[in-house]
């Protein structure tokens, strides 16, 4: 698995213990696969890899809660999301049978997410079940704080400060360094994201979708930009692209206001959105 899948939170050994459990349940995969008959024995058998390795991962992620790293939340949706990225990646690597013919698809070719048919299918697994269990237990763990010997680095240090502080979007700071990254100045010091962490890839492609080029245009104009006329599809088209580029900030952010306002003149972003001196040279 590429490294930059993971959060930046989860620690070194976390990852390699993952990497550890995608070996060695690859190659139990690649046995059983051999003495499998019908496509289907093989759908099983590469839902129960992908579930062995998402589980290890659940576990290795669930140590961030009590020291307060990680919410409860974060904890769900970054297991899913891994969830759903090894899933792609373990049926384009191995999902095929010993003549080379591909499994069925396993995650929509529109929007990028699990097929309903697959997630039923691991709903109903005891791994699943396992999951759950790891949720509750780090839900209801006693919190800790971190000693010296596990000290996070800045980025989760400025990750707490935010949720001690309550932030409001006017604390917020955005500026594009490049086309594709983003320094976000959120009450600490400065992170810089990629647009796939900052929640804006296509999932079809793994590129930068339409609020990411639309966030970038309105970076642009400083964080202002004129509707236009109101009527026809290019409005309505903007409109629908403007909504998912405020929930997915909202998201990213931890904010749940509204942070780009409308009005009859335009646009309007309620935190400082720019482009960086670099970006612009």
């Amino acid at each position: 698995m590429k490294n930059n899948w993971y959060p930046e939170e989860f620690p070194e050994k976390s990852r390699s213990c993952v990497l550890s459990e995608e070996i060695q349940g690859g190659r139990a995969f690649e046995q059983a696969k051999q003495e499998a008959r019908y496509a289907m024995d093989i759908e099983v058998l590469l839902r129960s890899y992908i579930l062995r390795v998402f589980v290890v991962f659940v576990r290795e992620a669930s140590e961030l809660v009590p020291s307060g790293i990680w919410s409860i939340d974060r904890l769900e949706s970054e297991s899913l999301e891994f969830l759903r990225r090894f899933t792609i990646s373990a049926r384009s690597e191995r999902g095929y049978d010993k003549d080379g013919h591909s499994v069925r698809e396993m995650v929509s070719n529109w929007n990028g997410s699990l097929l309903v048919e697959v997630q039923r299918a691991f709903r109903q697994s005891p791994e699943l079940q396992e999951y759950q269990d790891i949720l509750l237990r780090a839900d209801t763990a006693p919190k800790t704080s971190a000693d010296s010997e596990n000290q996070p680095d800045p980025a989760m240090s400025a990750e707490r400060a935010g949720r001690e502080k309550k932030l409001e979007w006017e604390d917020i700071e955005i500026a594009f360094i490049s086309d594709e990254r983003v320094q976000v100045q959120a009450g600490a010091d400065p992170q810089t994201y990629n647009y796939t962490e900052m929640g804006f890839e296509d999932k079809r492609t793994g590129k930068p979708n339409q609020e990411w080029a639309l966030l970038r245009e309105l970076a642009k104009e400083r964080g202002e930009m004129a509707h236009g006329s109101r009527n026809g599809k290019d409005f309505m088209a903007k409109e629908k692209r403007m909504e998912r580029m405020r929930k997915r900030l909202r998201t990213q952010l931890k904010i749940a206001s509204d942070p780009i306002l409308r009005d009859e003149t335009g646009y309007h972003c309620r935190f400082k959105l720019r482009l960086a001196p670099a970006f612009e040279k």
